[in-house]
């Protein structure tokens, strides 16, 4: 045996190579909790601040062609923001596909 742990310490720091292997495929968000994701930010492992720097930002007259690609490259939905940079609106993925797929 390589490594013993809670699933989530398993997950997120697996013990070498093999145990990396083995959980490269396992869904994260099945496994990961609310909590699991706090106390990586207490450990300083991702600051809200840094997680706000990848999240795909647009204006409001973006074209829904330029904005699929970074939307679904990112695990963030997609801030819509005014041409000063404000932050007034996230755009979940579902809005977009129900837009595209006429269902809004």
């Amino acid at each position: 045996m390589v490594q013993v742990g809670s699933r989530e310490a398993i997950l997120l720091n697996p013990a070498d190579a093999c145990v990396s292997a083995f959980v490269r495929d396992v869904n994260r968000a099945r496994v990961l909790t609310t909590a699991a994701a706090e106390q990586a930010a207490q450990r300083g492992e991702k600051t809200l601040d840094e997680a706000l720097k990848t999240v795909p930002a647009v204006v409001p007259d973006t074209a829904l062609e330029v904005v699929l690609p970074p939307m679904f490259a990112s695990p963030w939905p997609v801030a819509m923001v005014d041409r000063v940079g404000a932050f007034p609106v996230i755009v979940p993925r579902d809005r977009v596909l129900a837009v595209l797929a006429g269902g809004e």
